[in-house]
């Protein structure tokens, strides 16, 4: 007999690529995870060339550079995205590095199935402000400097002895970096740290971690935890 487990299939949408391995690593630990396509928007991509020696998966590019050249409109652009994205049937969209922000038609084409990764802590919805789990009080880190911007915003206060930022998985909504989350950690910011350093360490220390619980959060359990992923046998 022969028990196959059905599995959720994920589409990736990076930039350069980062964080494409850890993605990939973690469909390939969880017999309930299949990576299914990957997509960038840069002209070239490292996870993508990876991809393409390393694995079976697909990797496309879709270059929104081209795009702009030839006068096409954002909205445009992710109409096409959608329909390619639509094609692999996937359960869940992981942006890591997109760096673009989503129309709302491509958010209302997939609704509740895109997840992003964000380098600093967000507060669960439109607050502007965030409280990290040692009680200090800081700016939501939004848009694409959230790294640069907490170490600015610690400079100018140098009386706080305990800065700190992080990282956070959360769903994607039409308010850029909004929420709901799913996961968040903290990093502390240490003396001297430059915005690659502190990039940096959020990234190995973090953010590849909480990307793939946050995958494997997605799937549907029941009470119990069980996944209700459904089973076939031959």
């Amino acid at each position: 007999m022969v028990i196959v487990v059905e599995k959720m299939k994920i589409a990736a949408l990076i930039g350069g690529g980062g964080r494409l391995k850890s993605i990939y690593e973690c469909c390939e630990n969880d017999p309930r995870l299949e990576l299914v396509a990957v997509f960038s928007h840069k002209n070239e991509s490292s996870g993508i060339e990876w991809l393409k020696e390393k694995t079976d998966v697909p990797g496309i590019y879709l270059r929104w550079s081209e795009w702009k050249k030839n006068g096409k409109t954002r909205e445009e652009y992710d109409q096409v995205l959608a329909k390619h994205v639509s094609e692999f049937q996937a359960d869940l969209i992981v942006a890591a590095g997109w760096n673009l922000i989503l129309s709302p038609g491509f958010l209302e084409f997939f609704p509740n199935k895109i997840i992003n990764l964000h380098p600093a802590v967000l507060p669960d919805g439109r607050r502007d402000t965030v409280i990290l789990s040692s009680g200090l009080e800081i700016p939501a880190f939004r848009g694409a400097h959230a790294v640069r911007d907490a170490l600015d915003y610690f400079k100018k206060h140098p009386e706080i002895k305990t800065p700190g930022t992080g990282a956070t998985v959360h769903y994607m909504t039409e308010e850029v970096d909004a929420g709901p989350n799913i996961i968040i950690t903290e990093v502390d910011i240490l003396p001297g740290d430059t915005e690659e350093s502190l990039r940096e360490r959020i990234l190995n220390k973090e953010e590849e971690r909480i990307l793939c619980e946050a995958i494997r959060g997605t799937v549907p359990t029941n009470k119990e935890g069980q996944s209700l992923l459904s089973l076939s046998m031959s």
